[in-house]
């Protein structure tokens, strides 16, 4: 089982997509899934995005559910390989930016 903890302020603005019925997908981007444009990077980095979709949207890609204090967050079930079970994404307010990190260290900077 996977956990996700939201903190800074991202999670107040996660909680309004997913109160206005939004399902959130943590997407390893590895140019695979139906949000990916196809193309694949030579890259020595780990990179995850968030895609916000209607809760309508069908995602069988991302079928992994990673319980969060947001909500559950849905990522592709090959992305196991590159979670860990206890994770948080935070908002790093001097580079505008989220982090994910496990425990011990950075997943995606």
């Amino acid at each position: 089982m996977y956990s996700l903890e939201v903190s800074g302020k991202i999670d107040d603005r996660l909680n309004e997509f997913v109160n206005a019925g939004a399902k959130i997908l943590l997407d390893l981007d590895d140019g695979t899934g139906q949000f990916s444009n196809g193309a694949v990077a030579c890259s020595m980095d780990t990179a995850f995005q968030l895609i916000i979709v209607d809760q309508a949207v069908e995602t069988p890609d991302y079928q992994l559910e990673i319980k969060s204090n947001v909500g559950p967050v849905y990522a592709k079930k090959h992305s196991k390989d590159i979670l860990e079970p206890q994770m948080t994404l935070a908002y790093q307010a001097p580079f505008n930016q989220l982090t994910l990190n496990g425990q011990g260290e950075v997943l995606d900077p």
